[in-house]
């Protein structure tokens, strides 16, 4: 790679993160100007780290979180700026974005959260899924006859909540010690 090219490269990549820097700042924005009557605790939190195109999958689960927020706080906490702006309109929860890891412990811990539901196998779940406090429990987003609605994966968690008769079939089909 030439000079020029690899200049051309770092440049491009500092143009990215500033863009990438001012994107979640206007994020947090929106977010904080919208959480102002949000609870200071949350019982419970549903972590999303997907992309907005994805956000079907934790949509799907607003309303009836929502009812349970009614006597148990609930949040929705999202990995990405694009994501929490998204579904920022159709959330009758409060949206936070936890950007790392350490962001979501932080929330986590601040917020006094005992138990965070998931909605698919996101690779970015089993990192959060190192917290030992909270209880953490796949929700997924629908059942199917794909492989991952039967894989070692839904060990990690503490609960899994399944559709019903034919996916517990499936599982105890598929997975062995379950």
């Amino acid at each position: 790679m030439t000079i020029v090219a690899t200049a051309r490269r770092v440049l491009a990549v500092a143009r990215d993160r500033a863009a990438g820097t001012l994107l979640e700042r206007k994020a947090r924005a929106r977010l904080a100007a919208a959480n102002t009557d949000a609870p200071e605790r949350f019982d419970c939190v549903v972590y999303f780290a997907d992309d907005p195109g994805s956000a079907y999958q934790v949509r799907q689960w607003l309303q009836p979180l929502a009812e349970l927020a009614r006597t148990r706080p609930a949040a929705v906490l999202v990995h990405r700026p694009t994501t929490a702006a998204g579904l920022l309109p159709d959330s009758p929860l409060p949206v936070y974005l936890a950007a790392g890891i350490s962001q979501v412990g932080d929330f986590v811990n601040a917020h006094g959260v005992g138990l965070v539901f998931y909605v698919n196998n996101n690779r970015d779940n089993f990192t959060v899924l190192r917290l030992a406090a909270p209880i953490h429990v796949h929700l997924s987003h629908g059942e199917s006859d794909k492989i991952s609605m039967a894989s070692n994966q839904l060990k990690a968690y503490d609960y899994a909540f399944i559709a019903g008769p034919a996916s517990r079939e499936r599982i105890l089909g598929h997975l062995r010690r379950m």
